[in-house]
């Protein structure tokens, strides 16, 4: 595998996609065709089934979704209002679990903390491949120093200014030695509607802990957000 070994007492091998990804890059981006393919599926946390991408980096749709028979499905994900029961949402892979006023944050009527193993092992509502899990929290920190991004990148790692001009190219390339891996700025669903934001602007991936981690220009952060947005995957390896 592909994966990136930070040096450190405790490594992991980290994927050097987003899960669901049809493409990867080890160099900054120029277009946004080459950008887009590294995007990689949506999840809600704790939920297995995966919600498609944004639209070639804009937040006006989704990508396709087809039938067997190759015919488009149209209005996917369906949009269900919650909160609901794990049963139910494991009932119905295709929904979006949207919630209808401010102030909720957990899409489910249960108490999900541990539904992706908490940072300790994986579980049956993981949708990392075999071998694969999603990381605990803290996964990046030590990521911080070998970012290149912005104009403040040397070399020929250096990038444009990463301004609304340039969000076809938004991304963070992180290089260890000569191993390297794209981090693009996918953005998220928001748990209200169901809707894209931040395509271009900000990366976001889960961890197994209920918190996500975020990278916007050079800097990098775990944040608290609502469970029931949509966002990213890296996993690493068992």
């Amino acid at each position: 595998a592909n994966g990136i070994k930070p040096q450190r007492s405790d490594l992991r091998v980290i994927m050097d996609r987003n899960l669901g990804a049809t493409g990867t890059l080890y160099s900054l981006s120029t277009t946004n065709a080459q950008n887009y393919p590294t995007y990689g599926l949506y999840y809600q946390f704790g939920r297995f089934n995966p919600i498609p991408k944004a639209v070639a980096g804009t937040v006006v749709g989704t990508q396709p979704t087809y039938q067997a028979d190759g015919t488009t499905v149209t209005n996917f994900p369906v949009i269900l209002e919650g909160p609901i029961t794990p049963a139910v949402a494991i009932q119905n892979p295709q929904t979006f679990v949207k919630l209808p006023r401010s102030g909720l944050t957990n899409w489910s009527t249960a108490d999900i903390n541990a539904f992706w193993g908490n940072g300790t092992t994986k579980s049956v509502y993981d949708p990392c491949p075999e071998g694969w899990r999603v990381g605990p929290k803290n996964v990046w920190d030590d990521f911080g120093s070998t970012w290149l991004t912005s104009g403040n990148a040397p070399g020929p790692y250096k990038n444009p200014a990463w301004e609304s001009a340039n969000v076809d190219i938004g991304g963070c390339l992180y290089k260890a030695g000569e191993v390297k891996a794209f981090y693009p700025t996918q953005g998220y669903r928001n748990n209200g509607s169901g809707d894209l934001h931040d395509i271009g602007g900000n990366g976001f991936l889960w961890s197994s802990r209920t918190t996500r981690y975020q990278y916007h220009y050079l800097s990098l952060d775990y944040i608290d957000g609502s469970v029931a947005d949509a966002n990213a995957i890296r996993c690493i390896q068992e």
